[in-house]
């Protein structure tokens, strides 16, 4: 399959929340406003001529220059300064208040990630998932088990259970979920598993593009605003623990005792755990080059033998929920301790307040 550069606008998004594909021809471009450009941007804070970017030759790498902005350009949170900055597959570009995230892509990868996010948590524009979705409405009376794997957090048997509910609707974009499927999870696929019959649900960190998407169906009804600086940090974090750290991270930042004032926009004191996240991040080794994206951490530290469901939500209350500080005093990595939080049936803040102060997405 052959892949071509892409630039994938998250924010603002398109119509019904779609990602804006744009793609990358050429071996010289511009961003901007000005219809001059080879790309569009039509955002808040977006200069006329914004970026020139430029491929690396012999690798799948971009080079962006900026140029004399208002406002800069930031590429994976660095400052992009007058030699430029490197932009490997997965970075975040920051133009103004638009985000964008550079993948090399097959046209009908592509395509797939422009379509409207698929309903429920499945809430996926990433291209590859898609096409391994797509596979499941031609799998009706196929017989013998899908097997929708990944990590620990991404939600498998949430999604399992949506699906199955689906079954037989059509959805936006076209969709139609068979009826009758035998869905089963697990965080690795059985050996001698189907390949075809099998379903990846990557870590949040290989699919920014869903993060906003993932944000808004957590959020419900209450959907805050966000400051730009905080959205984009949101996509330079880790994510050990995928869809559950995310939604503890929103439940805290909605939180009546540790969050905002209600109605507020979020800002970076509302997200503590990132704020400390990004304090810590390695400096580029040199101007213009990034420095590797930190490898979200595995659930693999031992508990404290004493440390029962109620000691941890006390433990996590005293830390005001603020999930590196409570892993720190424990002495555990915060995936071990997302890992306890679910193992204890505690869903997040939330367990301290009556179960419909936060809407059920």
């Amino acid at each position: 399959m052959i892949r071509h550069a892409h630039l994938l606008q998250i924010h603002p998004p398109g119509p019904d929340g779609r990602a804006l594909v744009h793609a990358v021809e050429g071996t010289r471009i511009t961003v901007g406003r000005d219809p001059g450009n080879n790309i569009v941007l039509d955002a808040p804070m977006v200069d006329p001529f914004h970026v020139r970017i430029e491929r690396l030759r012999g690798t799948d790498h971009l080079r962006v220059f900026d140029l004399q902005t208002r406002k800069g350009t930031r590429v994976e949170g660095w400052s992009v300064e007058e030699r430029g900055m490197e932009c490997r597959p997965g970075s975040l570009i920051a133009l103004g208040a638009a985000l964008l995230i550079y993948r090399p892509l097959t046209d009908e990868e592509a395509l797939d990630a422009a379509l409207p996010p698929l309903p429920g948590p499945l809430n996926t524009r990433h291209g590859p998932l898609v096409a391994s979705l797509r596979r499941i409405q031609k799998m009706a009376g196929d017989g013998g088990p899908i097997w929708l794997s990944g990590p620990a957090g991404v939600g498998r048997s949430v999604v399992v259970e949506h699906m199955r509910a689906l079954a037989g609707q059509a959805t936006s974009g076209n969709w139609i979920i068979p009826t009758a499927l035998d869905f089963r999870t697990c965080e690795e696929p059985p050996e001698g598993a189907d390949p075809r019959r099998t379903i990846l649900l990557p870590a949040i960190a290989e699919r920014l593009e869903d993060l906003l998407v993932l944000v808004r169906s957590l959020c419900g009804k209450q959907q805050p605003k966000a400051k730009p600086e905080l959205l984009e940090a949101l996509h330079l974090y880790d994510w050990p623990g995928n869809v559950r750290e995310l939604r503890v991270m929103l439940e805290r930042a909605q939180h009546p005792r540790y969050g905002s004032m209600p109605g507020s926009v979020w800002g970076m004191e509302s997200f503590p755990d990132i704020k400390t996240f990004l304090a810590s991040r390695p400096q580029p080794p040199q101007p213009g080059f990034l420095p590797p994206r930190p490898t979200p951490q595995d659930a693999d530290m031992p508990l404290p033998p004493q440390l029962d469901g109620r000691i941890l939500r006390q433990h996590l209350h005293d830390h005001r929920w603020r999930l590196h500080e409570a892993a720190d005093a424990l002495d555990i990595n915060r995936a071990t301790l997302l890992t306890a939080i679910a193992h204890c049936g505690l869903r997040g803040p939330a367990d301290l307040l009556p179960r419909d102060w936060m809407p059920t997405p």
